[in-house]
C-alpha cells in the first residue's frame, strides 16, 4: 500500500484514516515526540485506498500544487 503521507510532518494525527479503514488495520500510535501517527498492519491491508482518499492533508497537497497557467 502507498504511504499515507509522503512526509510524517504533514500528518495532523486526526485519525480519519483509522476511522474509515474497513479492515481496521490502521491504528493511531504515539511517536517518539508524543504525536499520534497512523500505523498500518500491512498483512491485513487490502490496499483499497480509502484512507488515502479521505485524508484531508493529501487533498490539501493536491490543491496547493503549482498549476501551469498561460498568461497572454
Amino acid at each position: 500500500m502507498k504511504e499515507l503521507l509522503p512526509k510524517k510532518s504533514k500528518c495532523t494525527g486526526c485519525g480519519v484514516c483509522a476511522a474509515v479503514c474497513p479492515r481496521h488495520c490502521i491504528t493511531m500510535q504515539l511517536d517518539r515526540e508524543g504525536f499520534l501517527y497512523p500505523h498500518t498492519d500491512e498483512e491485513n491491508c487490502s490496499s483499497c485506498g480509502l484512507c488515502i482518499k479521505k485524508c484531508h492533508m493529501r487533498k490539501e497537497q493536491k490543491e496547493n500544487e503549482c498549476k501551469n497557467v498561460l498568461v497572454g
